[in-house]
Parts: structure tokens; sequence; C-alpha cells
């Protein structure tokens, strides 16, 4: 047996035995951080837990893979119970308790997008970047979204990159820029946690986090939506509750 599942196994049932959240995100992080090693055997690159700051905004990126075929982005998620969501919401849903339970969090593609848009602009607004959710348990029920994966087919899914896009040389390039701009050693985790909360005052005031811009009330096809004053050259977006 492969000894990438034999590990998967053993920590799947780690999971299982101790549902304390911390824990729980640990153990996930772990397994996806496996499976990405084995992609850098003869070239690339892996940041794990990627900490960075960008406008006073501290930001973490759990998972950051250079390899020939790309740069691919992959957010962890090991929540329980049965996950709804579409690919343009702003929100998932999280269902316990044989639905009884109901909860709600934010989109974890749109914030795989925004995680893009900002390794893209510390390295090459036209490199390859893709974004690649990953939900541990295989809870996720929409399978029409091709880059929501769980633990057993995200390997699957990378392979199925076949061109490479990326020399040695621009690996080598990309990865001291990243590992510059890495701010994991001069971040610490109070001053992460005090950045989240600023940024989520600004929101509430109406403040674009990212930018700083101010979010204007705007009308799409999903309905009413906040978007940031410096649209294009920013993204991000809040729904209108």
């Amino acid at each position: 047996m492969d000894t990438i599942i034999i590990i998967i196994i053993i920590l799947s049932i780690l999971i299982s035995i101790y549902q304390i959240p911390s824990i729980k995100g640990f153990v996930g992080e772990k397994l996806v951080s496996i499976i990405l090693k084995s992609f850098i055997k003869d070239s690339g690159y892996l940041f794990n837990d990627y900490l960075f700051d960008m406008n006073n905004n501290s930001c973490q990126i759990d998972h950051i893979l250079l390899t020939k075929k790309g740069i691919f982005i992959v957010e962890t998620k090991n929540y329980s119970g049965v996950i709804y969501g579409y690919e343009n919401s702003q929100k998932f849903y999280q269902y316990l308790n044989n639905g009884k339970i109901k909860n709600e969090f934010y989109s974890p593609l749109k914030q795989n997008e925004t995680h893009i848009n900002k390794i893209k602009k510390i390295l090459n607004n036209n490199i390859n970047v893709y974004g690649i959710v990953c939900f541990i348990k295989n809870n996720f029920k929409n399978k029409d979204i091709k880059n929501i994966v769980s633990i057993f087919t995200l390997k699957k899914y990378i392979k199925s990159f076949k061109n490479d896009c990326l020399t040695i040389d621009e690996l080598n390039e990309y990865n001291d820029i990243l590992l510059n701009n890495n701010e994991s050693n001069f971040i610490n985790n109070l001053k992460h946690i005090k950045r989240v909360k600023n940024k989520k005052n600004n929101i509430n005031k109406l403040i674009c986090p990212v930018c700083g811009a101010n979010l204007i009330l705007k009308k799409g096809n999903y309905g009413n939506f906040y978007g940031c004053q410096n649209y294009p050259n920013c993204l991000f977006t809040l729904k209108k509750e």
C-alpha cells in the first residue's frame, strides 16, 4: 500500500478521535502537506502556513506549491457535517446533526481567489496560478466545481495539469521572492489576530480590508453586494445581508 495512503488513514483516525478544532485543523493541513510534498521531489518548492504582509494586513495561506505545471494555492478545510456552496456564492453552508444545525462561512473559493491575486502581485501577474480548495472529509456535495477536491482526489487533480509552463530557473526565482516576502518569522500570532479583528472592523465600516478604499453598493446577477471602489485593481466583494 502507498505510504501516503497509510499516513492519510492514520491521520484520519486521529481526526475522528480528537474533535478539538485546532487539532483538526493541524491534522488536516498536515495531510495536505504530505501529498503536496510528493510533487517537489525533482524540482519545485512547497510553503506551508505562508504568512505575509500587504497594505498593513497580514494574510495567511495554507499551502503554496511551486511546480513546472504552475503555482497552486491550496486552501484546506477540515469541517464536519455536510457542506454546500456554489462557485459564485459569497457564503458556504455547513449542516450538522442531520440538517438540524446550519452554519454559514465565507466562501473558501472567494478566499482562495483573494490569495491568488495577492501572490500574483508579489510574483508576476502573467504567471499561471491555480486555486484549490481541499475538504479533508470529502463532505462537499456540489461535485461540479472542479477545483474543490477531497484529500483522496487532491493528487489526481494536480496531476491533471499536463503541460509545463515554468522553467527551473523561474521556479528558483519565484521561490526566492516568496522567501523574501514570508513574514512568518516577523509577524507573531497575537499581531496576526489583532489584524484580523481590524479587518472585520473595516468591513463593518464599509472599508475594503484589502486596499483601504470605500466599499460601494452594487447590483449583480446574484443580488446586491458591496464592491471595492478600486475595482478592477482590487477584487474584494462582500454580499449585502
